[in-house]
């Protein structure tokens, strides 16, 4: 059978079982879509989905794809990281203000070290990492930290304009946004007076900073560029940590 879901074609690695289980755990009914590709009367099969890293227009290293994930996958990963009671959303003013939490390597700017993860990444997250390398830009990557954001416009939230570490947080940085769409602001890392771009982040879509964006420009978004009252946003990155890549 095909996963309609995760476009997996071997019904042992679709992701749907190992996700329904974490929430039929909590109590959330789970339906599990599937199409029997043996079957001699079989129905017309769906095409499996692709996907294209469309470049940002001015944006060297910056490409956005919209439509990464469905609606339904989108519900069943907000579910996992808004429910998951051992590791809480915790509010934080680094880069902006927000609620955060975070998976795998640990990772201190300050003392410029890395740490065991405390919290595995959730099973949740690894069909859309498979994902992912269906992408041309993204073939190789095999991140071993991921962090997610809640912002939300009433409560005065934004992210700080900053550029992730650059020795520390890996070439490539992969951001999933979900449960509403925003528009981010570049400036190129020359002090005032630099040039700036915006990118739109749309819902359930990716966007990826890669070469001279990652490294060469600031990123931020102010709190009236929210589009909606609720985003959330999980960033991927292959850091330089030498284990715990998914």
């Amino acid at each position: 059978p095909i996963c309609l879901m995760c476009a997996e074609l071997h019904h042992a690695n679709c992701h749907r079982d190992r996700l329904a289980g974490e929430l039929v755990a909590r109590g959330r009914r789970v339906v599990h879509l599937r199409a029997d590709r043996e079957a001699g009367d079989a129905h017309p099969q769906p095409a499996v989905p692709r996907w294209r890293a469309v470049p940002h227009a001015e944006l060297r290293g910056q490409f956005t794809v919209e439509c990464f994930i469905s609606e339904a996958e989108e519900a069943a990963i907000l579910a996992v990281v808004d429910d998951d009671s051992e590791n809480p959303w915790k509010a934080s003013t680094f880069n902006g203000k927000h609620r955060g939490k975070c998976w795998g390597v640990g990772t201190d700017l300050r003392r410029r070290t890395f740490s065991e993860p405390t919290h595995a990444m959730p099973d949740a997250f690894l069909p859309i990492i498979r994902r992912m390398r269906a992408l041309d830009a993204l073939r190789d990557f095999r991140p071993n930290e991921a962090n997610a954001i809640e912002y939300v416009r009433s409560r005065g939230d934004s992210l700080g304009a900053h550029c992730d570490d650059r020795q520390l947080s890996g070439k490539i940085l992969v951001n999933l946004c979900l449960a509403g769409s925003a528009t981010m602001t570049y400036t190129r890392d020359q002090g005032s007076g630099a040039a700036s771009y915006r990118a739109a982040l749309p819902r359930r879509g990716l966007q990826i900073q890669s070469g001279e964006v990652r490294y060469n420009y600031q990123h931020g978004i102010q709190n009236r560029d929210f589009d909606d009252d609720r985003r959330v946003s999980i960033t991927f990155r292959d850091n330089k940590y030498a284990g715990h890549h998914v």
